[in-house]
């Protein structure tokens, strides 16, 4: 381990630790309790993990999502955890090292009258939709909604600054559907059974993610340093242990490598399409 940590520059040595922006989004992250500062969830514990690989601490701290990029933009953070979709409108600001992979599900109530499956985006016209602000989810409802906008017909969005809130509110009632991902939809059913049931939204691609850095001159040792980091968690096992923890059903998302997305660094995938 070693060589890996070795692949650190010395911005991030100096100090012992990584500077985390963390935004709560179970099971991804969970906020920390009972007076820790360490968040849970799968995407922190593999932060964690990694760091410790690197041999330096994971020094977290909580942000709404919809500060991520800006936060990292203004480099008050070293890197970012939240299940942070890598998308092409991203990559412009921001670089990414990819550590899993994950798709999108309307959450609605029991009862609700919306099919099983929402094959297309005008199929969604008519409904009200709760998305987390910020988020990947929060775009996918934007284009659907123009979509339904130029068929003549129209579709409502609510953002909420917490997935939390969103939860919520498809609970009382004030959005039809809860866009998000499968991971979040999962935690959801399981913690309220017989409340919610998820409908299949085609339309909304596979999304990678993974932990986010600050574009700057140490950006292409950084994302390299923590490709290897978690490319050695999943030799070893350890990544297949940290995500098995958080997902009941198995985990369709989990990778076989950890990629550099970035349009800054030489070599490093420029586009998820």
């Amino acid at each position: 381990m070693d060589k890996i940590a070795a692949l650190l520059p010395s911005s991030v040595t100096k100090d012992g630790s990584v500077k985390i922006a963390a935004a709560a989004y179970a099971p991804a992250v969970v906020a920390p309790s009972s007076g820790s500062k360490v968040p849970s969830g799968w995407d922190a514990d593999l932060m964690t993990a990694a760091a410790d690989v690197l041999g330096v601490k994971a020094d977290y701290v909580m942000i709404p999502f919809d500060g991520i990029i800006t936060g990292l933009q203004a480099e008050r953070y070293n890197a970012a955890v939240g299940d942070i979709g890598i998308n092409d409108d991203r990559l412009k600001s921001v670089s990414f090292v990819l550590n899993h992979t994950t798709r999108d599900l309307f959450v609605v109530p029991t009862d609700s009258k919306v099919p099983d499956t929402v094959e297309t985006a005008t199929d969604a016209c008519g409904l009200s939709v709760g998305v987390l602000l910020g988020s990947q989810e929060a775009g996918f409802a934007t284009s659907a909604k123009a979509d339904c906008k130029a068929a003549g017909k129209d579709l409502t969005i609510k953002t909420f600054q917490d997935q939390a809130t969103v939860n919520l509110a498809v609970a009382q009632g004030r959005v039809d559907a809860n866009l998000t991902d499968e991971g979040t939809a999962g935690l959801l059913l399981e913690k309220s059974p017989g409340k919610f049931k998820t409908v299949e939204v085609p339309f909304v691609p596979v999304l990678p993610t993974g932990f986010a850095f600050p574009n700057n001159d140490d950006t292409a040792k950084i994302t390299e340093a923590f490709a290897a980091a978690i490319n050695h968690l999943i030799e070893t096992g350890e990544y297949d242990k940290i995500t098995a923890k958080y997902f009941k059903d198995g985990d369709e998302g989990k990778v076989d490598k950890a990629e550099v997305y970035s349009t800054t660094v030489t070599g490093a995938k420029t586009s998820t399409k």
